[in-house]
């Protein structure tokens, strides 16, 4: 399955919260009741015009965030992907968001973090470039094999765990990690490359009196309830490492299992899940191997709802999935 689509009705309307397309009749998502925006008028045409010296559009990469153009750079013979605000949102608030994206990508220079090229504006709307990562995302290899092999999960959540780490050292937090913002391409001998993306709602960590204003921006809550900690909604704690490994034990779970730990009619109930309720058994009953005890053991930690009991940082995290692995 590929990221990469070329065509779209622009004449839908788009759910920001659910990451849906939806028919033009309607003004709110008929599954959540998020106020909807008119798709992107930026077209491909556009770009070329403004960029057809060094760079040839070969596509789209859908996303909920941007409408994300694949080029290929003539002079360098590469991929990157340049992103562009869709229209109908607040531009006032998306491009110092767009900003922020530059600044945050500017401080990182991780193998399994899509680099910053540059950036830019067409028809008076800001665009950033960056590196272009070959593979799937995670959410659809998992829906495409129904479910992981336990050491393949493995081996992809340490890369992200190293890649998150580096971007924490460096003051940058990807607020709303899923399993969509992970690519993957398995290669040979059964190894993985990595890549950790969208750090669209990533900011520098904030401390002392602003550190509240992590938890929400124009009232929006960041993150998607199928994987969101509880504190984050309940507004208890801002987001840190600990609200990042508790969505990585979800996106693990979802992984191993083929399903999200928590399900319900919509995302609220499915919230209310995550602060009330416990998580279907991992396996079904039966004999289990020493793979399956020991990763079942790690999400569930990683997934505990008091902070106290999760894994203090992403290196404990990723020392426990490479012990599953031995």
């Amino acid at each position: 399955m590929s990221r990469i689509t070329m065509k779209r009705n622009d004449k839908n309307k788009y759910c920001l919260a659910c990451n849906r397309t939806i028919a033009e009749q309607f003004t709110h998502c008929p599954n959540d009741g998020t106020l909807l925006v008119e798709l992107g008028l930026v077209t491909p045409e556009d770009l070329i015009g403004a960029l057809s010296e060094r760079y040839e559009v070969k596509g789209r990469i859908e996303s909920h965030e941007s409408i994300n153009f694949l080029l290929n750079d003539r002079e360098l013979n590469r991929k990157v992907v340049a992103k562009v605000l869709r229209t109908g949102v607040d531009l006032v608030r998306e491009k110092e968001r767009f900003q922020r994206i530059a600044s945050a990508l500017s401080k990182l220079n991780h193998p399994s973090i899509p680099k910053l090229i540059g950036q830019g504006s067409i028809n008076e709307q800001p665009y950033i470039m960056i590196e272009f990562k070959e593979g799937q995302t995670l959410d659809s290899v998992v829906k495409e094999r129904g479910k992981m092999k336990v050491g393949d999960v493995c081996k992809i959540l340490i890369q992200v765990c190293a890649a998150l780490r580096h971007a924490h050292d460096r003051d940058v937090f990807h607020q709303d990690l899923t399993a969509s913002d992970i690519i993957a391409k398995e290669g040979k001998d059964q190894k993985w490359d990595v890549a950790v993306i969208d750090f669209g709602k990533g900011k520098a960590l904030l401390h002392g009196e602003n550190r509240d204003q992590q938890l929400t921006e124009n009232g929006d809550i960041f993150g998607s309830a199928a994987v969101m900690a509880p504190e984050i909604f309940q507004g208890s704690h801002p987001p840190d490492v600990l609200t990042n490994i508790y969505s990585i034990g979800c996106i693990m779970y979802f992984a191993v299992s083929g399903k999200y730990p928590y399900r319900a009619p919509n995302w609220m109930a499915t919230l209310h899940k995550h602060a009330n309720s416990s998580p279907d058994p991992l396996f079904a009953s039966g004999p289990k191997t020493s793979a399956d005890k020991k990763i079942e053991e790690v999400i569930m930690r990683a997934m505990c709802k008091d902070r106290k009991g999760r894994y203090e940082d992403l290196p404990q995290l990723s020392k426990a999935l490479q012990d599953v692995m031995e």
